[in-house]
């Protein structure tokens, strides 16, 4: 079987995500998740989606102590930082 990602894998993935998310008004953490699960699935494709999900959830608190950021929170970081640079 091949490691490359599917369309009806991808269906899976989200549908186990969505099943399992409860962070309300957080879809930019959930989008990161699944491509985090997405990448992670192609590699090693016999691994559960649990098991991948806490990987990264705790990366995320690992990485971010009580402050867990989104690659949009960052993105919005780096921007008001251009443009307060911009400013001065």
């Amino acid at each position: 079987m091949s490691n490359i990602i599917t369309e009806a894998s991808k269906d899976y993935i989200l549908d186990e995500v969505e099943s399992l998310w409860s962070i309300p008004d957080r879809q930019d953490l959930k989008n990161d998740l699944l491509d985090y699960i997405e990448d992670s699935y192609a590699i090693v494709y016999e691994q559960d989606i649990k098991d991948i999900m806490i990987m990264w959830l705790q990366q995320k608190i690992f990485v971010a102590g009580h402050n867990v950021y989104s690659h949009a929170d960052i993105d919005k970081m780096a921007e008001s930082y251009t443009v307060k640079d911009k400013l001065i």
